[in-house]
């Protein structure tokens, strides 16, 4: 037997990803984030108000021409993760990025955004963690399969 026969028994017998409620949701998000960019490169006023960081100056974008960059390059991150079939780095990198919508919270709340908003970026953070463990938990399945 040699290695091509071995990857193929064994990629056989593992789990589909897409039967992880992690992998629909990571690209869920990464969606979720794409469009967030285009908003914020569309209407930065209007985006900012939403974000819960009123702009005090309407011509005054850069913070969020910032977040655009940001937030692209972590959905298309994502993407590629999800393309490339990292499916053992995606959960670390799930956890690492719980940081960013905590983050957003904070921000609004030091602006002394409304409650709503700082409760939509909570609750963010907490869909990026069930994505966490999802991801974590399917990644798990996986190993005990190989």
């Amino acid at each position: 037997m040699n290695s091509t026969d071995t990857a193929r028994r064994t990629n056989a017998a593992a789990p589909s990803p897409w039967r992880s409620p992690g992998s629909w949701m990571s690209f869920a998000l990464s969606a979720f984030l794409l469009s967030n960019v285009v908003r914020a490169l569309l209407n930065p006023a209007d985006f900012a108000a939403n974000f819960g960081a009123p702009l005090t100056n309407s011509s005054d974008t850069a913070f969020v021409i910032v977040y655009a960059i940001r937030t692209l390059f972590i959905a298309l991150f994502g993407l590629v993760l999800i393309a490339r079939a990292q499916w053992r780095v995606l959960p670390l990198f799930a956890l690492v990025a719980v940081i960013m919508p905590i983050g957003d919270a904070l921000l609004v709340v030091s602006k002394g955004g409304p409650a709503a908003i700082i409760a939509r970026h909570v609750v963010t953070a907490v869909a990026v963690l069930v994505t966490w463990f999802f991801l974590r938990r399917w990644v798990r399945r996986l190993d005990a399969a190989v």
